[in-house]
């Protein structure tokens, strides 16, 4: 596993973007927090990535300088394995159930707002849908609930 991180942003990035990623083996399915000084993008490698996989803007670099040091301070932090955590199952052709462990270690990380995606499944016929949920709720949500949406292609 290793970290890569273009300062002036890779070739996609927005004029004075930075861009950081997680290089990991093929295969590799991870949740995981990538930030930079205090700016904190969440996302998971879950699909079979041969490149880096975070974000082309991640922040813009002047903005997370630790000035007196002239230090920039950036990282990742492991949330869970995928594989090991969470399952999706077809229970009939129209019901599909996702099972999400470690659901503490969740909470402790993904704040109001932030989202979790399920693997893509296919029910009543209709391919590429996903679970998007928020295990401390959309901004809306009252404290204490969970949000939980479908997605569609």
């Amino acid at each position: 596993l290793g970290l890569v991180f273009y300062p002036n942003g890779n070739s996609n990035a927005k004029q004075g973007f930075c861009s950081l990623g997680l290089k990991a083996p093929h295969g590799t399915h991870l949740r995981y927090k990538l930030y930079i000084g205090s700016t904190e993008r969440f996302t998971d490698l879950r699909h079979d990535v041969t490149e880096s996989w975070g974000f082309v803007d991640m922040c813009r670099v002047e903005d997370e300088l630790q000035p007196d040091e002239d230090v920039i301070r950036l990282g990742v932090a492991f949330i869970d394995d995928i594989d090991e955590y969470e399952s999706l199952k077809s229970l009939t052709p129209t019901k599909i159930e996702w099972q999400i462990g470690h659901m503490p270690n969740k909470l402790m990380h993904y704040r109001k707002d932030v989202a979790l995606y399920s693997d893509e499944f296919c029910a009543g016929g209709v391919d590429k849908l996903r679970l998007k949920f928020y295990p401390s709720g959309k901004k809306e949500a009252d404290l204490g609930w969970c949000s939980l949406y479908p997605e569609a292609p």
